[in-house]
């Protein structure tokens, strides 16, 4: 807590000879001065809510699902980079970043395969998206798969912000 994952004799030993001060008073005050200062940086970030990066993590869409998206049924269709903070949330995901169980040797398809193509060729995701009954698809604003879904009569946007747009399933 507070120091170097490892810590050798050679550091202490430098520390010591380039401050000329061995007193374990001083050390320990340093100790306890660098142990607060980082926790008040810590804290800062807690506070302000911005230990995760809105930029990267749908954040507010997370939210908008929470309240008004029935976690129970949604199928959602999401990118491979934000399914663990999904998941983190309590959100049921198509996919996160564990790419090794997504693969055709764990599943009977390749779950992996099916939304690269889907997100990457993005003209081939409606077959991919009647295959597994996707409700809703969270997609970055800026991700070709945006512009189609957006076209889709089957799916109606309800929300978006800087970052993410949310569409559902029309029935």
């Amino acid at each position: 807590l507070g120091g170097p994952a490892n810590t050798t004799y050679g550091e202490n030993t430098s520390v010591v000879g380039m401050t000329k001060v061995a007193s374990v008073k001083v050390i320990g005050l340093a100790a306890i001065f660098a142990i607060v200062i980082s926790s008040i940086f810590l804290y800062m970030h807690l506070y302000n809510n911005d230990y995760v990066d809105k930029t990267e993590y749908p954040i507010k869409a997370a939210n908008y699902i929470i309240k008004n998206v029935d976690l129970d049924k949604i199928r959602l269709f999401n990118s491979f980079n934000n399914g663990s903070y999904l998941e983190f949330r309590g959100i049921k995901v198509f996919l996160d970043s564990r790419s090794e169980v997504y693969c055709k040797e764990f599943n009977d398809t390749s779950i992996l395969e099916d939304w690269y193509n889907a997100t990457y060729i993005s003209q081939k995701y409606k077959p991919i998206f009647d295959k597994y009954n996707f409700t809703h698809v969270l997609v970055k604003r800026i991700e070709p798969l945006n512009v189609f879904i957006s076209q889709d009569e089957d799916y109606k946007k309800i929300y978006e912000d800087e970052y993410y747009v949310l569409f559902e399933k029309v029935e």
